[in-house]
């Protein structure tokens, strides 16, 4: 949910520094609309997650009808994201730290059943934390296969 209101905020803000043709403007107006969204919401006591991302998306929506060629860059915006969502679910993990040991832990981890720290001579494994392993893990558990370890990366980026 964080991620989404991030980009929404980000969007806002972006077309509001368009429009004005200031991109210093893109930081000030990104805070001010979180300011301004909690105030809002503030009175009404109505602060929640949900409500500020219908608020941030209320207002997304004025801008974007405010400027007819922003609607035409967010839609091929919403496009890329799309297609890179896609990508990351069906193509295979191409980052090379997950190619040469996440990946693999994952896979025996998966087929043991349990998380056996094996020793390596890759000193990563021993001080990085495993969050990736274990998502690759719950990944193969549920799937039998890779598909989907590329969304890490997605939702990672």
């Amino acid at each position: 949910m964080l991620f989404i209101g991030v980009v929404f905020q980000s969007l806002i803000s972006f077309f509001l520094a368009s429009i004005f043709n200031l991109s210093a403007l893109f930081f000030i107006s990104f805070f001010a609309f979180v300011i301004l969204n909690i105030e809002i919401l503030s009175l009404f006591k109505g602060i929640s997650g949900q409500n500020i991302l219908i608020l941030t998306i209320f207002e997304l929506k004025n801008s974007l009808l405010a400027d007819k060629s922003l609607l035409v860059l967010f839609l091929f915006w919403v496009f890329c994201i799309a297609i890179s969502f896609i990508l990351a679910l069906l193509s295979p993990v191409n980052e090379p730290d997950a190619q040469g040991y996440h990946a693999l832990r994952s896979l025996f981890w998966a087929k043991d059943g349990f998380i056996s720290h094996f020793e390596i001579a890759d000193i990563r494994c021993h001080s990085m934390p495993i969050n990736s392993e274990l998502f690759y893990v719950w990944i193969l558990s549920l799937s039998k296969n890779d598909l989907g370890f590329g969304l890490l990366q997605f939702f990672s980026y």
